[in-house]
């Protein structure tokens, strides 16, 4: 069974590598608008540059705990 998520926007954490990554690249395989962050910036940053152009943002934090004061 193959669902459409187009039309939809995904925000993934943890999304620099591993399960993230991989259910980022699902995502937009099947259609979605995707939001990238991890606290890892530079492998975030490598993994943004290989989905591009279809990632729509990426974010990182500084700190462990990256919704903090927001």
């Amino acid at each position: 069974m193959s669902r459409t998520l187009s039309g939809r926007t995904i925000v993934i954490t943890g999304a620099a590598r591993g399960i993230g990554r991989v259910i980022a690249e699902a995502a937009l395989a099947r259609g979605a608008r995707v939001s990238i962050a991890d606290i890892d910036a530079e492998t975030l940053t490598a993994t943004a540059a290989e989905l591009a152009p279809t990632i729509i943002r990426l974010s990182t934090s500084p700190t462990p705990y990256p919704f903090v004061g927001i």
